[in-house]
């Protein structure tokens, strides 16, 4: 199984040319959902078990960026410091506003989990605004894609699922998300009940480009699992791998 979950071809390399391991994940940034994102890192780490990157995608929740696309790449105080990676944040040509990621629990609930997993990662954040365009994406992914040539990386999409509905609807909205997400049917996101459709759509187009269209779901909750009394407005949460096709099929 482990095997699996290893990719080492990536088509756009060549002929002759080693292609980096990047692995992809779906993972909430839902405080109650701590559990299922501690065992999507375990998971992860047993079978990369050192990323020299770390790519946390995310949204603005708070509205603090100045432009619709910004990285941050400033050093975390965990455990030994979390090195910020300050030459991914250059070579990504984004714009650089290390304040909104630090501000922003869509990268904060994942950087102890970084540094007790990953401690000699570097961390990369991408926030994007729900305002950000294809155009823009499309930039951001063509550099992120190049980005990856120089090195073993980790991308993680910092997203929940459904919020504030009943938790029957909230499934069903979540199901549907999910088979969206499956099927890279990028179009459809804007109208999932995702909490960060701009920065899926930026996420998918690069698993795709990097041929990791093999999805694996590992685990699905929701909030009213973890609350009690607050069924009537709930959010959802899904941990999801992406991996290659050539390496399933062999593995």
């Amino acid at each position: 199984m482990a095997a699996a979950l290893l990719f080492f071809v990536l088509p756009a390399w060549g002929k002759g040319v080693q292609a980096p391991q990047v692995v992809g994940a779906l993972s909430p940034h839902h405080g109650v959902a701590g559990a299922l994102i501690d065992h999507l890192y375990a998971r992860i780490q047993a079978i990369f078990p050192h990323p020299r990157r770390v790519i946390v995608i995310g949204p603005d929740h708070f509205r603090r960026a100045k432009r619709n696309i910004v990285t941050g790449a400033s050093d975390w105080g965990t455990r030994k410091v979390l090195v910020g990676d300050a030459e991914g944040a250059k070579l990504s040509h984004l714009f650089r506003q290390d304040e909104v990621a630090r501000r922003d629990h869509c990268v904060t609930e994942h950087i102890p989990r970084i540094g007790r997993f990953f401690p000699e990662a570097s961390v990369l954040s991408i926030i994007i605004r729900p305002a950000a365009t294809d155009l823009q994406i499309l930039r951001a992914c063509q550099a992120l894609e190049a980005l990856l040539r120089d090195g073993e990386t980790l991308v993680i999409l910092s997203m929940d699922l459904s919020h504030y509905k009943p938790r029957e609807q909230s499934n069903a909205e979540d199901a549907r998300s999910l088979e969206i997400i499956r099927s890279f049917r990028l179009r459809e996101l804007r109208d999932a009940d995702i909490d960060c459709p701009r920065g899926a759509r930026l996420f998918l187009m690069l698993m795709k480009r990097l041929g990791l269209t093999q999805t694996t779901l590992l685990e699905r909750s929701n909030s009213a699992d973890f609350l009690k009394g607050s069924s009537d407005s709930t959010t959802g949460h899904a941990t999801m791998l992406f991996t290659c096709q050539e390496d399933r099929d062999n593995g």
